[in-house]
């Protein structure tokens, strides 16, 4: 049902003119999910991979940004380090409920950066 909901906050970005980007791990489904594939080549996106260890953080994490703006190829950056000091593997109970770590975590540095690209750019 995300799925589906993403789906058609693209098309009313597509259909309306407006910018958007759309994040999660390289490795979800999402990606290859044939709907989301539809979308894209609708509204000419661009992938933009990259690991939030090159924004400041201890894990790796691989992740994608599907983006309607090529200023963001500029976040473009794969990892380089030779180990990491935290490992995102299993769940985490929080206040509401058990979490995949992996969803939990996004750079503060990474997400800062998406929004001055944004704003910089009058995307």
């Amino acid at each position: 049902e995300t799925g589906v909901f993403t789906i058609r906050l693209l098309r009313a970005c597509r259909l309306a003119g407006t910018h958007f980007t759309v994040e999660n791990p390289l490795s979800s489904k999402l990606w290859s999910w044939n709907p989301l594939a539809r979308e894209v080549r609708k509204s000419g996106a661009l992938f933009v991979d990259f690991c939030q260890c090159r924004y400041g953080t201890p894990y790796k994490k691989p992740t994608r940004l599907l983006a309607s703006h090529p200023i963001f190829l500029g976040l473009q950056r794969w990892c380089r380090c030779s180990g990491h000091t935290e490992v995102l593997q299993g769940k985490v109970k929080m206040h509401n409920g058990w979490f995949w770590k992996t969803s939990l975590a996004f750079s503060n540095f990474a997400a800062r950066t998406v929004v001055l690209r944004t704003l910089a750019h009058k995307v």
